[in-house]
């Protein structure tokens, strides 16, 4: 595939939402799944308050049945936080 991303990942995917913070929820991801988005991502959760609980952060990688499978986009700065978060993520469904 075009810039690198490995076919195995997306497998079969021709189309994929694109991360955009304050639209990528759940419902709007879902929508686009039905418009025949294969894959989606969240937009930007903060690793820091994923890490501590912050409802905000948590509500970010709320999901809804039929979804697209889901990335999560992290940022932060300290990758001990980075790591708990992604763990945190990876766990999420």
């Amino acid at each position: 595939m075009r810039h690198g991303i490995s076919k195995s990942f997306f497998g079969a995917s021709r189309a994929c939402l694109a991360p955009m913070a304050g639209y990528s929820d759940a419902p709007f991801r879902l929508v686009c799944a039905g418009l025949g988005a294969d894959f989606a991502f969240t937009g930007l959760v903060s690793a820091d308050g994923l890490s501590r609980g912050v409802k905000k952060s948590e509500a970010l990688l709320d999901r809804l049945e039929g979804e697209a499978p889901l990335g999560v986009q992290l940022f932060g700065a300290n990758p001990e936080t980075l790591s708990r978060a992604a763990a945190i993520a990876g766990g999420s469904g």
